[in-house]
């Protein structure tokens, strides 16, 4: 059986996303040995103690955001990460395949000698992100070593067309890669349909997800002012100072996955407004896979990204069109084929994803 070091930039108990599901999805198929950078948030628990099995194992590994010191050059202190991944004392030569998640973690090991293919996945536009502009002294850092991974990857993996176009446009790049989307986990299926201890206001739209600078706050609270019997619910972490307050915006909190679909069909229909900024742009969305399965009434901001899922989310081009939606919701005029959505969204789960994977990896075997 081959084997993948599995080097991700996400904390393990983070939001389970695109790196965790990989993971352990190409643990079907190969011994997968996972180091993740460890969260400096020490009292949210999301760096759990190291787990192995005989084909699985996860550890963890400090890694120090030194870009937070603004008036000392990146370069000079990142060396001192370089010594903490030193004392995992990993053989990189054990692996057939490396598989990176972000370009400073390939500056870890970019100059040692390895017989394992490298894998990036790139799964964001880095740069895009707010941190990169409280933090700008890391930027030039990262396009270097983004660059420099770009060009000597052996696969490159994007979760989305609209990443690939901009990153080769600002690395003037152009190569051989796959596009590997997002997706949906299987386990929805054995998620409960309904749940007792979630109660929603009446006429409830929901959003599930992480709640940042992103989010189009200005939209929803429009509508909120427009339409005096709605309620616009967030659940999710919240990633941003301040958020923006209104009696009937509430802020919930995160929900395990395994309550996600019961809350979702407890929603009068499921929103996914978004400012389309840099970011999002390049963004290939997982909530749409969820909101799709549930065949409730859905409404996405467009966007390139978003056009795919046009048979079952309405999508709104500017702000009438999205109070059409909540009109149309409220109304009870909007159906929606159950069947079809479901097949649709387990037509793409992340174990069909794995399995695009293994056959782009065994292409470079």
């Amino acid at each position: 059986m081959k084997s993948i070091l599995y080097i991700s930039h996400t904390a393990w108990s983070w939001i389970k996303q695109r790196p965790q599901f990989l993971a352990e999805g190409l643990s079907e198929s190969y011994k997968v040995d996972v180091f993740y950078r460890k969260s400096n948030h020490f009292f949210k628990n999301l760096n759990p103690p190291r787990y192995q099995d005989s084909n699985f194992s996860v550890t963890g590994f400090r890694n120090i955001p030194w870009e937070r010191i603004k008036y000392i050059r990146p370069e000079r202190l990142y060396p001192i990460n370089k010594l903490f991944w030193s004392l995992e004392k990993v053989d990189l030569n054990k692996y057939d395949y490396i598989w990176v998640t972000d370009p400073l973690l390939w500056w870890l090991i970019k100059k040692r000698k390895f017989r394992g293919k490298v894998i990036y996945d790139c799964m964001d536009d880095l740069l895009a992100f707010p941190y990169y502009e409280r933090y700008p002294n890391i930027v030039s850092f990262t396009q270097q070593e983004e660059r420099d991974l770009l060009l000597k990857a052996d696969v490159v993996l994007f979760s989305a067309q609209t990443l690939k176009e901009k990153l080769f446009k600002r690395y003037d790049i152009s190569r051989m890669c796959n596009i590997v989307n997002n997706a949906i986990t299987e386990e929805i299926t054995s998620y409960s349909e309904s749940i007792d201890d979630i109660i929603l206001p009446n006429n409830s739209f929901v959003y599930i997800g992480t709640i940042s600078e992103w989010f189009d706050f200005d939209l929803v609270i429009s509508a909120l002012q427009r339409y005096k019997d709605i309620n616009i619910v967030l659940y999710g972490p919240i990633r941003m100072a301040n958020p923006p307050q209104h009696d009937r915006l509430i802020y919930a909190g995160s929900i395990g996955h395994d309550k996600v679909l019961g809350l979702m069909n407890k929603a009068k229909a499921l929103i996914m407004p978004f400012v389309v900024n840099e970011l999002i742009l390049s963004v290939n969305p997982v909530k749409l896979y969820e909101y799709i399965y549930s065949g409730k009434p859905i409404i996405s901001v467009r966007y390139p990204e978003t056009e795919k899922f046009g048979d079952y989310v309405c999508l709104y081009n500017n702000n009438e069109e999205f109070y059409s939606f909540i009109e149309e919701v409220i109304g009870g005029a909007s159906k929606r084929d159950l069947p079809a959505m479901r097949k649709f969204s387990l037509d793409n789960t992340w174990r069909a994803r794995c399995n695009d994977i293994k056959n782009i990896l065994e292409g470079h075997a």
